[in-house]
């Protein structure tokens, strides 16, 4: 039997202006032994691949473009990437896309578990430009075993550098060969050898006069003070002054000298001539992540250049270290008063000046009581000249943070409770099923335009079509399956969200699920929803929240189902 052509089966599609669905992230990241380098993975050629790449995507819209500079690949907890992460558990982006899967990660098991597990189960899009891979168009799970494979071959290809690395720097060590970014206030890296230290005598004469007064037994607050008073540089400042620009010098900030700067120095075998090193060390080869080493197990290399103090006056030093010492923890336990723990650390700030604001313990008059109090950090430490004297009880912040999370959990509870009840009201099920016709009609019409597309084919070979018809049929049907395609995935996305009332994987859902009526401020609970506080003149504070883009989303959808029943 004959077999006949289907040119007149063309259907005419609309020509509709169609918006973008897909709300895309853009992750793009460098990892410290890149960090500022020009080459195919800087920022810049990342970013490019990427958008050369959406530019053929009418369905894709770069939402926001997420930089992680100067974090390796191997752990996933980075600040970037976690922050892009709370959006997408949000709801506010539906797809990630990457330049290659090394960007992403190069720790096999999370990456894959991300791309196999995580991404699918919250229905987020997963690309990667280079390794051709989409999510959406691996609908069999097939490219998931190759995106396996490398993953494991970028793990492999890290843990090798890491092990070769760790070993070149812990034999450059051992020969006293000085590896560190920068060199130790007061000295300066050799121009003839960048791994030998030389005097810097402007700061030298400095770190001199430091170590004298701690021999004559002066406190630190007494030293920074003197220092401040005196005008001279803090070595942040110092560096950023002789144009050396690190992460905290490149701003220019004039940081003031202060106790942890003092206690790090004055034990600093640096400046009797000795090299240390090792003090932290990190072997990914080993799943090891950065930490602290015993003294026992430094490579201390003695006399590798010229000391800026004598190792009479550092061991006198280090005798009114222990000794001062000894008195704080004699007098710190005193009163045998139970300890508090600061939840708050990192989290609560002074709002005028930025800096860390100080959990300060003050005892009764009969010193059987403790009171503890927040005070600006910088004030604490410089007085008057540097910030002003503000001060919070920790049980008043502890009040306000409570009572303010509690609020917040209420009103996204009652927010929540609000678009279910309207969810309920007969015109939003109406809506819904006239949704859900239409995504049957267009299931049927994108299975009966496939089938007669693959079957062009079989015309042209059994000569019922030329190659120019060929071609303008399979072109002019693939335009139609797009359109359909679009238009599905906007009417899945229309009965999803009218499904779902809000993702249960949000920051805040996933509080009201863990914290539904906290009696007490923990630090997982702060964790959890605060991004920051910060504490003005007056007792005054501002609690920023995190995700607060959540009560957004709530509050739109809300005012659309509200319109919808109008």
């Amino acid at each position: 039997m004959a077999r006949v052509s289907r040119k007149q089966n063309t259907i005419k599609p609309e020509v509709k202006e169609k918006a973008s669905l897909v709300q895309a992230a853009v992750y793009l990241r460098l990892s410290v032994k890149d960090n500022g380098k020009d080459d195919c993975d800087s920022i810049e050629n990342q970013e490019m691949i990427v958008r050369n790449y959406l530019k053929n995507k009418p369905d894709i819209a770069i939402a926001k473009v997420f930089v992680e500079n100067g974090h390796t690949g191997t752990v996933f907890d980075r600040p970037v990437f976690n922050s892009m992460m709370e959006a997408v558990e949000s709801g506010i982006y539906n797809c990630v896309v990457v330049k290659d899967l090394s960007r992403f990660g190069r720790n096999a098991l999370d990456a894959t578990d991300y791309i196999t597990n995580k991404f699918p189960e919250m229905g987020i899009r997963f690309i990667s430009v280079r390794d051709n891979y989409d999510s959406e168009l691996d609908t069999d799970g097939k490219d998931q075993m190759y995106i396996m494979i490398d993953n494991f071959i970028n793990e492999l290809y890290s843990k090798d550098i890491s092990r070769k690395s760790c070993t070149v720097l812990r034999s450059k060590r051992k020969q006293g060969l000085y590896i560190g970014g920068y060199a130790p206030y007061g000295y300066k890296k050799s121009e003839d050898d960048k791994y030998v230290l030389e005097i810097d005598e402007e700061a030298a004469a400095v770190v001199r006069k430091i170590f004298e007064w701690r021999a004559e037994g002066q406190g630190y607050s007494e030293i920074y003070n003197r220092l401040n008073k005196m005008h001279i540089p803090s070595p942040t400042y110092y560096k950023y002054l002789k144009g050396i620009y690190s992460n905290y010098s490149k701003t220019g900030k004039q940081y003031p000298w202060s106790k942890h700067v003092l206690f790090d120095m004055l034990r600093n075998q640096t400046y009797i001539g000795d090299v240390v090193q090792g003090k932290q060390l990190a072997g990914l080869y080993q799943n090891q992540k950065l930490q602290p080493v015993g003294k026992d197990k430094w490579i201390i290399v003695e006399g590798k250049h010229e000391p800026i103090i004598s190792k009479e006056l550092f061991e006198a030093v280090q005798r009114v270290n222990e000794t001062k010492q000894a008195e704080y923890e004699k007098n710190a336990n005193k009163y045998n008063l139970p300890k508090v723990e600061n939840v708050y650390t990192g989290y609560v700030f002074c709002g005028d000046c930025g800096f860390a604001m100080k959990m300060v313990r003050s005892l009764s008059t009969k010193k059987d009581k403790a009171y503890y109090n927040y005070k600006c950090g910088n004030y604490h430490m410089h007085g008057r000249d540097y910030c002003t004297p503000k001060k919070l009880r920790k049980a008043d912040l502890d009040a306000a943070v409570l009572e303010t999370i509690k609020l917040h959990i209420a009103l996204f509870v009652d927010m929540k409770e609000e678009l279910k009840r309207l969810n309920n009201n007969s015109a939003i099920r109406v809506h819904t099923k006239e949704t859900l016709r239409k995504i049957k009609e267009l299931q049927l019409q994108e299975d009966r335009i496939s089938r007669i597309r693959a079957s062009l084919y079989d015309d042209y070979k059994d000569g019922l079509l030329t190659s120019e018809e060929f071609v303008e049929m399979r072109d002019l049907y693939s335009k139609q399956l797009d359109d359909i395609r679009i238009e599905l995935k906007s009417m899945e996305e229309d009965k999803n969200y009218r499904e779902v009332e809000v993702k249960t994987s949000g920051v805040w859902s996933k509080a009201v699920m863990q914290y539904k009526n906290p009696q007490e401020v923990t630090r997982e609970l702060i964790e959890a929803v605060i991004d920051r506080i910060d504490v003005y003149d007056n007792e005054k504070i501002k609690i920023t929240f995190k995700c607060m883009d959540e009560f957004e989303r709530l509050g739109d959808e809300i005012k659309k189902r509200k319109e919808e029943v109008a």
